[in-house]
């Protein structure tokens, strides 16, 4: 039996149309997905290689600032591949992050949006105090102590940050590492690759950059920034006064004349026969042997009859 068609009107009061974005939409086939996203292979590779490129940029006393500064310019790229391999995560928990989805999967998911404003304010940070990077680019800035004393005192907390980051992901990064090593890893599931696909997801993370650099350059206007700054400059002219006095020392003590330095006489070498008087006064001895030895012997001259060893 032929039923009749519903009309549209009927039709759109059922089903749900989604009008978001294409780039925002979950990715079910390789076709819309992103740079090969079923590699676990590449993304493990991408995310080894943001570990290592973390690892020596948080020393900068080994690598010295102008590779630390290079390297964090480097550190951009690795950071928005990884994002880009994981894009189908995000958007999957961002859709479902007011439906039914477990706590830790919700929490990872703004702890990982907290990171990443983190790290942008962080690098903004950096490239706002480089004295090697910019200038070897040819852009003029000034350096302020405010952004050199946030990037030190976020960069800390930044560390903190990406080991709980990596906390919520390692079991993921144990399985990944266990199957690599056995060869049992795959490229996942073959498939064609969209074109252009990584204008949108490049676009969402370009407006959030922004949007967390203006609010970091906010900062620099407020009164905890100035009295940072104001502290700062008590301390450098509490420094250039030290060494204004200490070099005033200097000089002045290179005008005086120098004295001659008083040699002290050569002690005169005593025969060990010959007592000293010191301590014939004090009694020793050595020194009253000899004594009498002497007048012995000048009574024996006197007399011829008298010995002197006797």
């Amino acid at each position: 039996m032929h039923q009749p068609a519903l009309p549209a009107s009927a039709v759109r009061r059922f089903v749900a149309v989604d009008r978001s974005p294409s780039f925002l939409k979950p990715h079910t086939t390789m076709a819309s997905a992103g740079p090969r996203a079923g590699s676990l292979r590449a993304k493990l590779v991408v995310n080894s290689v943001l570990l290592l490129s973390m690892i020596a940029i948080s020393a900068p006393r080994a690598t010295r600032v102008p590779a630390h500064e290079w390297l964090s310019l480097g550190f951009v790229v690795i950071l928005a591949l990884h994002i880009l391999y994981s894009w189908n995560w995000v958007i999957s928990v961002a859709q479902r992050f007011f439906a039914s989805m477990r706590g830790r999967m919700r929490f990872s998911f703004v702890w990982n949006v907290a990171l990443y404003a983190m790290m942008t304010v962080v690098m903004l940070s950096g490239l706002l105090i480089s004295v090697f990077a910019l200038p070897a680019l040819g852009i003029p800035h000034n350096l302020d102590p405010f952004w050199e004393t946030t990037h030190e005192r976020l960069a800390d907390w930044l560390l903190v940050m990406l080991g709980i980051h990596l906390g919520l992901h390692w079991q993921w990064l144990v399985t990944a590492v266990s199957r690599f090593l056995s060869g049992t890893l795959g490229a996942g599931p073959k498939g064609g690759r969209a074109t252009m696909w990584w204008l949108g997801p490049t676009g969402v993370l370009t407006v959030a950059a922004i949007v967390f650099g203006v609010a970091t350059m906010g900062l620099g206007k407020t009164g905890y920034a100035a009295r940072i700054r104001d502290e700062h400059q008590r301390q450098e002219t509490a420094r250039k006064e030290a060494q204004r006095k200490r070099a005033a020392a200097a000089e002045a003590a290179q005008r005086q004349p120098r004295q001659p330095r008083r040699r002290r006489p050569a002690a005169r070498a005593r025969s060990p026969l010959v007592p000293s008087p010191r301590r014939d006064r004090e009694g020793s001895p050595s020194g009253s042997v000899m004594s009498i030895r002497s007048s012995r012997s000048a009574d024996c001259s006197a007399s011829p009859s008298c010995s002197p060893s006797a």
